[in-house]
């Protein structure tokens, strides 16, 4: 026989960790798996879906009898050194170069901390730069809202350090550039959805010229286009295979550029959310002019 469930403003613990308060909530057939998220509530598996749709502020699972949040941890990797954009090691570095009138980072991570899904922030940064940038912070977005910690000389090491940080606290863990300023927000919904099916899920851009392998400066194929994706980021993962990836990196001696390489070296499965060609990485200053001139469009619209 079917039951009703009725969550109304109740506070459900999950395993004594921490609480959450729920929207009032009316559902039929609670049998099956529930996916609540902020646009509302889905039943899954279960023809014609919810009886009634409700707001919520985090993504949570449900099955029937316990009610578990996905907590989710951000990632903003800002350690880099900037080379490619500062030849001669002038400051500032990349990452806090000024962007409509803002440090560079700053376009990023508000995105975060607005977003209902993610519970905790981690901003890496250089060793040097922790300090300034905590302050930077805690003046724009408030005292305790970002943690901000040390990187390595490289970003793979900066990345773990972060993802140590918060490994015990959250379930998912969504990175990204923060040389990415243009992060659309649904793209954070989009890859904490998806990755309840995968072990990862990045946003990619599909490839439009032609593309060419070569050696020596001669083309050795050409390469069917339509299988090939740029990867940017956000880049969302499972704690246990971003574990698990790490580890092995370091095992193997392994280092690469992003971190979905890393899990699918350690067999983890990685699915593509369509990204954008604004969502542009700023390398170089030319890059920066580059933002400019789209920020200013957006300003414009």
């Amino acid at each position: 026989m079917d039951r009703q469930i009725h969550l109304s403003a109740l506070r459900f613990q999950d395993d004594g960790r921490h609480c959450h308060k729920l929207s009032s909530a009316k559902i039929d057939s609670a049998d099956a798996p529930l996916c609540l998220h902020r646009e509302g509530i889905h039943l899954q598996s279960v023809s014609g879906g919810a009886q009634e749709k409700v707001p919520l502020p985090e993504l949570w699972r449900f099955d029937a009898d316990r009610l578990i949040s996905v907590r989710v941890g951000a990632i903003i990797a800002a350690a880099g050194d900037g080379r490619r954009f500062s030849n001669h090691g002038d400051s500032p570095r990349k990452q806090f170069a000024m962007l409509g009138g803002e440090p560079l980072f700053f376009h990023s991570l508000r995105h975060f901390l607005a977003s209902p899904l993610v519970e905790r922030t981690v901003l890496v940064v250089p060793a040097d730069a922790v300090e300034s940038s905590a302050e930077l912070v805690n003046s724009d977005f408030g005292t305790g809202e970002v943690e901000v910690i040390a990187g390595g000389a490289e970003r793979q090491e900066s990345v773990s350090y972060a993802f140590a940080a918060m490994r015990d606290s959250v379930d998912v863990v969504v990175i990204h550039d923060a040389a990415r300023p243009f992060l659309e927000p649904s793209w954070i919904e989009k890859t904490v959805e998806a990755v309840r099916n995968y072990d990862g899920v990045i946003v990619a851009l599909r490839a439009t010229d032609t593309l060419k392998s070569s050696r020596n400066g001669v083309i050795d194929t050409t390469l069917d286009r339509s299988l090939i994706w740029q990867a940017q980021t956000p880049q969302t993962f499972k704690v246990e295979i971003l574990e698990a990836a790490f580890e092995k990196a370091k095992r193997d001696g392994v280092t690469s550029t992003d971190e979905a390489q890393l899990v699918e070296n350690a067999g983890g499965k990685v699915a593509i959310v369509e990204g954008s060609t604004f969502n542009l990485k700023v390398t170089t200053k030319r890059d920066l002019v580059l933002a400019e001139a789209i920020l200013s469009m957006e300003a414009d619209d």
